[in-house]
């Protein structure tokens, strides 16, 4: 949910939202955003952060690096980009909102059948077994396009 939150936002910035170079500058990005996590949320996943410059970092308004986001656009930004997933709106809240509410059709979303199937993501571990899998793929593309 975090991820559609940041797509939401860069929907409207055209441009991406956090654009850290590394690891450490990704999480300073963030932080320039939404603030430094709540102390409590440091300890409840035992993050190894630096709290000794959290006052540095007040929240950014989104409505300011968003100026022509509705007010529904900014909050459902908001509860989708929150530190603690635990507080993110769930796909169901999200849909539901508000700012989705004019646009949103229930008779129109499809449901998947089956669980997608993610094995695929583990199989291939060098270069050539990835321009094997490739090749296996353009080729089944042909046949199905142009035939035997």
């Amino acid at each position: 949910m975090w991820a559609v939150g940041c797509i939401l936002a860069e929907l409207y910035g055209r441009r991406p939202l956090f654009m850290g170079k590394d690891q450490l500058e990704q999480i300073s990005e963030i932080v320039k955003i939404l603030g430094f996590p709540a102390t409590s949320i440091i300890r409840k996943y035992d993050w190894n952060i630096a709290t000794a410059a959290k006052d540095l970092y007040l929240p950014s308004s989104l409505k300011h690096i968003y100026p022509y986001a509705s007010m529904s656009a900014i909050n459902l930004m908001q509860n989708l980009m929150c530190w603690d997933p635990q507080d993110r709106l769930d796909i169901h809240q999200s849909l539901s909102h508000t700012f989705l509410i004019k646009v949103r059709d229930p008779k129109d979303e499809p449901e998947c059948s089956t669980p997608f199937d993610f094995k695929f993501e583990y199989m291939a571990t060098s270069i050539s077994d990835l321009k094997s899998l490739l090749q296996e793929e353009v080729d089944s593309f042909r046949i199905e396009r142009l035939g035997p």
